[in-house]
């Protein structure tokens, strides 16, 4: 665990005996911007610094800790997206995925550009699906980590989107507008989008009709939505 000291000083503190918090060494100047982070997999404290950059500790020897090379991140731009991986982004919109199982030696292995910074990154339970903000995007992932582009699908209308732990594939989504002057409402969706698609077009089979289609998308043939 690590405690703000002094307004700028981190300490850290070994809890694997809760009744029992040993104070450790401190992470000289590791607060001295609103908010850090940590990566348990890998030992790693991620402290912010200026011009948007943040440095990983390794906490491999609590009573030791050593800053390692900074990486690019915006104020509060940093993910843990997998056991051993970080993703970083930029003010620009710009995420940097780094391999962190040597700390010491991060490797770059992904760069994407978005068209907003993200502010929020969520894993789903099985590591299949990511849930960016905002607006709330969800991407699939490969089996290596890597993320799947274009994202699946895009919840415009959502201003709160929370994943289950466990073993739920489901998602609570709390629309931007009240519906009918009843207050805040919250529905549960679930991740496999293709499973939404097939659940949608059984209960609800609406389509485009063929002249409005032709407006809208010319270039390409008429289809029905749920074919």
């Amino acid at each position: 665990m690590a405690t703000v000291e002094d307004s700028t000083h981190l300490r850290l503190w070994d809890v694997r005996d809760p009744a029992h918090p040993r104070k450790a060494a401190r992470a000289e100047d590791g607060a001295l911007v609103t908010s850090a982070g940590c990566l348990h997999a890998a030992r790693l404290l991620i402290t912010e610094n200026v011009a948007e950059e943040v440095s990983p500790w390794d906490l491999t020897d609590l009573d030791r800790p050593r800053e390692l090379s900074g990486l690019p991140a915006a104020a509060g731009g940093y993910y843990p997206v997998g056991k051993d991986a970080l993703m970083t982004v930029l003010s620009d919109g710009t995420a940097q995925f780094w391999d962190v199982r040597n700390p010491r030696r991060p490797e770059r292995t992904r760069t994407l550009r978005f068209d907003r910074p993200i502010e929020s990154v969520a894993l789903s339970p099985d590591g299949d699906r990511a849930v960016t903000s905002s607006p709330y995007r969800i991407w699939g992932t490969g089996a290596d980590g890597q993320w799947q582009t274009p994202g699946l699908a895009t919840l415009a209308a959502a201003r709160q989107v929370e994943l289950f732990p466990g073993k739920r594939p489901l998602m609570a989504v709390v629309p931007e507008n009240k519906i009918l002057d009843n207050g805040d409402q919250t529905y549960l969706l679930g991740l496999d989008t293709d499973s939404t698609y097939d659940e949608l077009c059984r209960t609800h089979p609406l389509s485009v009709d063929k002249v409005q289609w032709e407006s809208l998308f010319p270039h390409l043939g008429h289809r029905r939505s749920c074919d």
